[in-house]
């Protein structure tokens, strides 16, 4: 059941969707100011699942936030210049093993030792993102198909929470990230 969280909430959420948002439009386009913004987003996100239970999430924006300088780093070097790429067939399955593995661990740890809302799926969530951002980063073309998968499951949690904002903003990621993945896919035809 969904705890009531402090009125100042509404404007927190508010500032961290305007704040992802612009991280995602921006990482779409291929930006390296994707990076300093997403910053930003990790934190004001972090600190609103926090205050709704969702600890893997607020585990999740600090692993974004570490991501996110890193990023910011390998996406600022012009003499480093990352080629785009798809995953190779064994990279999907190393992935998905690693995610389904992970999952189970860190799930089972939250769901027997925290008040976690929904240690499952919250961790499944932050798992797969933490990859996809990763896949981001490295600049691989499959990160959006991803993102696709989090944002739609994503929609639902946040609805269930509340967190309405989030979960609006969560719809237009999936859109967003489904237009990023074929506009990379074009970017590396050309």
């Amino acid at each position: 059941m969904p705890l009531p969280v402090p009125s100042f909430a509404v404007l927190l959420e508010a500032a961290g969707v305007v704040a992802n948002l612009g991280a995602v439009v921006l990482a779409w386009r291929r930006q390296w100011l994707t990076w300093p913004v997403g910053l930003v987003g990790a934190v004001l996100a972090g600190w609103l699942l926090l205050l709704t239970r969702l600890y893997a999430g607020v585990a999740l924006q600090g692993l974004f936030f570490a991501q996110g300088v890193y990023g910011w780093w390998a996406w600022r070097r012009p003499a480093r210049e990352l080629p785009m790429r798809y995953l190779r067939g064994r990279e999907w399955v190393i992935l998905g093993a690693g995610i389904a593995v992970t999952t189970t661990l860190i799930g089972t740890l939250l769901a027997r030792y925290t008040d976690a809302a929904a240690p499952h799926l919250d961790t499944f969530l932050t798992v797969t993102s933490v990859t996809a951002n990763h896949l981001l980063v490295r600049k691989v073309i499959d990160n959006w198909l991803l993102w696709v998968l989090v944002d739609v499951l994503y929609v639902g949690l946040y609805a269930y929470e509340g967190l309405w904002r989030y979960a609006g903003l969560y719809a237009v990621f999936i859109g967003l990230a489904a237009v990023a993945w074929v506009e990379w896919r074009r970017a590396v035809a050309e």
